[in-house]
């Protein structure tokens, strides 16, 4: 030991300064690096690891359900779990991300909010090194993980089919742009009406979250009141089930049917699919959604910190085939 130590004081003797400050920086930046994508603990050092989970809305049972799953399957994988609901409020979201992160926990679950509404948590978080896990959000760079809920595509595929195939005058759109899923499904709805329908008229409404099905109701109604039988061809486009329960109770109050293409199954969709009332739902695993992300943060707190994708399951369900969907998947009777 004492040889070694000599050797060593002589080595550094022979250094410049300024080569032996560069060599302690390197040192200190390769410490830094890993840092900033580990936690402060791993989940097999035997203590037990908190989980911040950012609920969206307890009001919107697809979200809710989301949250429920996944703190359920995050608890049976031994994590102490801290769970919230802002009620869809992005300031709330980021006021509890803040106050889970003082709290020093190992992970942040986010439902439903997008990455560009979450700045004040993602800065935060950055700062303490804690790894962001999303649902309902491509894998944005700054993301640990991310569970895609979007699924834009299948049902936006075939509203625009039945668009020109029925020669569509008027569209109306019930949106939501502060919930990722819903902002990219109807970015993707306007680029194919663009390209496909320019001449379509689009009538978009915003409703608010809480009071979405009252809302849609109220705004679906004043449309149909505008937009009468027999002055044009009609199709409803909602971006999940609530509004699409409004817009159907709208739709019975004035006697009138024109097909809604829609997403987020749940058995009050079943019979207006069944009986053509809404053209086409997307069924969206809520139950796999939040084990997928429980997995992806028990995978980063066991030392994978590989960033990691991948898309919630699901199935296009539609008039021809929704009787036979329930008969195969009687799980999907309690979403």
């Amino acid at each position: 030991m004492r040889v070694l130590l000599h050797q060593t004081k002589r080595l550094l003797g022979t250094l410049r300064p300024s080569l032996i400050v560069f060599l302690a920086v390197l040192g200190l930046s390769a410490v830094w690096s890993t840092a900033a994508w580990t936690s402060t603990a791993s989940a097999s050092s035997g203590t037990q690891m908190t989980v911040g989970l950012v609920e969206f809305s307890s009001t919107s049972p697809i979200d809710k359900l989301f949250a429920q799953v996944s703190e359920a399957q995050l608890k049976k994988d031994g994590y102490h779990v801290l769970a919230q609901d802002p009620l869809g409020n992005t300031a709330n979201a980021n006021q509890i991300c803040t106050e889970f992160i003082a709290a020093h926990v190992n992970a942040l679950a986010i439902t439903t909010f997008a990455w560009d509404q979450m700045t004040t948590c993602e800065a935060e978080a950055k700062a303490a090194h804690v790894p962001m896990f999303f649902v309902g959000s491509p894998l944005l760079t700054g993301m640990a993980g991310a569970v895609d809920t979007t699924s834009a595509k299948p049902i936006n595929d075939l509203f625009i089919k039945y668009v020109l195939a029925h020669h569509v005058t008027n569209v109306f759109a019930l949106d939501y742009s502060p919930g990722t899923p819903c902002l990219l499904r109807a970015r993707y709805r306007e680029q194919l009406l663009k390209a496909e329908a320019p001449k379509v008229q689009l009538t978009s409404h915003q409703f608010p979250i809480p009071g979405q099905v009252v809302d849609a109701q109220t705004a679906t109604a004043a449309w149909l009141q505008a937009h009468p039988v027999g002055a044009g061809t009609y199709v409803i486009w909602s971006c999940y089930a609530d509004p699409t329960d409004g817009a159907l109770a709208a739709l019975a109050e004035a006697g009138r049917n024109v097909p809604i293409f829609t997403w987020d199954f749940n058995m009050t969709l079943y019979n207006p699919i069944k009986e053509a009332k809404v053209a086409a739902d997307l069924y969206l695993d809520p139950f796999g959604v939040g084990k997928q992300q429980a997995a992806q943060v028990n995978a980063w707190l066991h030392g994978n910190h590989k960033r990691q994708f991948v898309n919630g399951t699901t199935d296009v369900l539609t008039p021809g085939n929704v009787v036979q969907f329930i008969k195969a998947n009687p799980i999907a009777k309690t979403a």
